[in-house]
């Protein structure tokens, strides 16, 4: 157990910076993919087609505006300071929640099944009143806790990690897809 808990403790801290050191919707295909979780957490799993005919779905439009915040300032190359984000969620959770159809052809067709633990997150979050910010945080933490709890079962079916194996198989890209030949 002991064994387990130092495997744990450096993907734990990792992730950690990585869930609060990253700036919100910027880890490399978030803002993309974001529309699909929140889909999924409100129970959709499956895509529609929107007004013009791409796929897409109903989705929170808070959500959706936070997004659409967050690209106009990416867009802009505006700096995107963590209180500015904080100020637009708080304002957007004063409006009226609503279920928009928007369409997001991109991510629109993947399997739910990948999006389980960050649209768990993001659906606690809204559940218990979170803002659209902190849903985001909530949706990270969950994919870093499935992360670690793969890590662990890997590490206790090898008995004990099988050695040097296991540290080449711990970087989350391997995890995601470990038949690729490297």
């Amino acid at each position: 157990m002991r064994d387990l808990a130092l495997v744990l403790t450096v993907p734990l801290f990792l992730g950690l910076l990585l869930v609060f050191g990253t700036p919100l919707l910027s880890a490399p295909d978030e803002l993309y993919h974001w529309q699909r979780a929140v889909q999924i957490s409100e129970g959709h799993l499956f895509a529609r087609k929107a007004d013009d005919g791409q796929w897409g779905g109903k989705i929170d439009n808070k959500a959706f505006a936070f997004q659409i915040w967050f690209l106009q300032k990416l867009i802009a190359q505006e700096p995107i300071k963590v209180a500015d984000a904080w100020d637009e969620a708080h304002d957007l959770a004063g409006q009226p929640a609503q279920r928009v159809l928007k369409p997001f052809p991109s991510t629109a067709s993947f399997a739910p099944v990948a999006y389980l633990p960050q649209a768990i997150g993001i659906g606690v979050a809204r559940v218990v009143g979170a803002n659209v910010f902190t849903q985001i945080v909530c949706g990270r933490i969950f994919n870093l806790c499935t992360y670690l709890g793969f890590v662990g079962a890997i590490f206790r079916l090898l008995r004990g990690g099988g050695g040097p194996y296991f540290f080449w198989r711990l970087p989350s890209c391997r995890l995601v897809c470990p038949s690729r030949r490297r």
